[in-house]
């Protein structure tokens, strides 16, 4: 018999530790909305000269002043360095890797802290913030 109630005491607090669990996780937007929702054009807040154009084909332009600077390459990733989407909290989106189109090894990881009207990234590891407008045209 008293094997049976300390059973149900501990299948009791098992469901109630799953259910706190469950009710706290939301998973990640999945990849294909991220794919979208990155597209675009999107001017630092720091320096409203530089300009970041995301392409559905995977490629990233930058342009400084309206010169184009450079051609780099995107993608939405599950690990980049030391991140992995297990580790993101709730609120962050995802991890936004991009590199450079003659050198994989060559690349910047960033946690996606935002990504409406604006484009929030956290650089990884350095933990620079960068801040981005999305440009309506």
């Amino acid at each position: 018999m008293l094997n049976r109630v300390i059973l149900i005491i501990a299948l009791i607090i098992c469901g109630g530790f799953a259910y706190l669990v469950s009710a706290q996780y939301q998973p990640l937007p999945i990849q294909e909305d991220l794919n979208q929702k990155i597209l675009g054009k999107w001017v630092a807040e720091a320096d409203s000269d530089i300009l970041m154009v995301y392409h559905s084909d995977g490629k990233l332009l930058s342009y400084y002043k309206g010169v184009f600077h450079r051609e780099r390459k995107w993608e939405f990733t599950d690990v980049c360095d030391r991140a992995n989407v297990r580790d993101l909290q709730e609120w962050d989106y995802g991890i936004l890797k991009i590199t450079a189109i003659d050198d994989e090894s060559d690349y910047m990881c960033y946690v996606v802290q935002g990504l409406e009207s604006v484009l929030t990234l956290l650089r990884i590891p350095e933990g620079n913030l960068l801040i981005y407008d999305r440009v309506v045209e």
